[in-house]
C-alpha cells in the first residue's frame, strides 16, 4: 500500500488513539498521517493537550484559582503553543528545503505538535506525586532526569516524524529536527546535566587527592 493511499488513517482516530498511536507506534502513525490535509485536523488535538499541560502547571504552583488572569492564560496557552510549535515547523522546513524535504509546512507542524505529548508525563507524575527513582547522573534528581529524558522523547518522535512524513533518510530528518535538537541541548543545560556528568567522570577517572574539576 502507498504512502498515498494511508493519507486519512492516523487523524480519523480519536484523541485516545492519537495518544497511544503517537507514543506506542510513532512510525506507522507519521507514515499515515494525512498529507496535504488541513492542519485544523491537528489543532483540536493539540489544544486540549497544551490546555491540560497549563491546567495541571497551574495545579503544581497553586494558582489554579478563579481569577481574571488564571482564565485568560488557559486560553491563550494553546495559542502560545500553537504559535511556538510554528515556528519551530517553519526551521525546521527552511533547512528541509536544503536537504530535499518532500512535503511542505503544515506536514512539519503537524510532526511538531503530536511530538510534543510525552511532555505531558512530567507534569501528570509530579501531580499524582509519584516519585520515579531514576536519575539523569549522580546528583540530578529524578525529576530532572524525567524531564531530560521527556525532551530526548520528544527529539525521538520529531525526527521519526519528519523522516516518515517528508520520506526522507533518518540522516537527514535529524539535520531538518536542528530546533528540536537545540530545545534538548537548552534542557540539559538547564538542569545541570553536564556538570554532573563531568564531575561524575572526574571522580570515577581522576585519583583521589588531585585538584578538583573547574566550575
Amino acid at each position: 500500500m502507498s504512502h498515498q493511499s494511508e493519507v486519512f488513517d492516523s487523524e480519523d482516530l480519536g484523541l485516545d488513539g492519537r495518544l497511544m498511536g503517537v507514543l506506542l507506534k510513532p512510525v506507522p502513525f507519521f507514515r499515515k498521517i494525512g498529507l496535504g490535509t488541513p492542519i485544523t485536523r491537528v489543532v483540536p488535538y493539540y489544544a486540549i493537550l497544551a490546555l491540560v499541560m497549563t491546567l495541571l502547571r497551574l495545579h503544581i504552583t497553586g494558582r489554579l484559582e478563579n481569577r481574571p488572569e488564571v482564565v485568560l492564560l488557559i486560553f491563550i496557552a494553546p495559542l502560545v503553543g500553537i504559535i511556538v510549535n510554528g515556528v519551530l515547523a517553519g526551521l525546521s522546513q527552511a533547512i528541509g528545503a536544503i536537504v530535499g524535504a518532500g512535503a511542505d509546512i503544515p506536514e512539519s507542524m503537524k510532526v511538531y505538535m503530536y511530538g510534543s505529548t510525552p511532555l505531558l508525563f512530567p507534569l501528570l507524575l509530579t501531580v499524582a506525586g509519584i516519585a520515579v527513582p531514576w536519575v539523569l547522573a549522580p546528583g540530578l534528581t529524578p525529576t530532572d532526569g524525567v524531564e531530560v529524558l521527556v525532551s530526548l522523547w520528544f527529539v525521538v518522535l520529531i525526527v521519526i516524524g519528519l523522516r516518515e512524513v517528508h520520506t526522507i533518510s533518518t540522516v537527514r530528518a535529524l539535520v531538518m529536527a536542528a530546533p528540536a535538537i537545540l530545545l534538548l541541548l537548552a534542557n540539559l543545560i538547564a538542569t545541570g546535566a553536564p556538570y554532573w556528568w563531568i564531575s561524575w567522570l572526574y571522580i570515577v577517572l581522576v585519583p583521589p587527592g588531585a585538584a578538583p574539576p573547574p566550575g
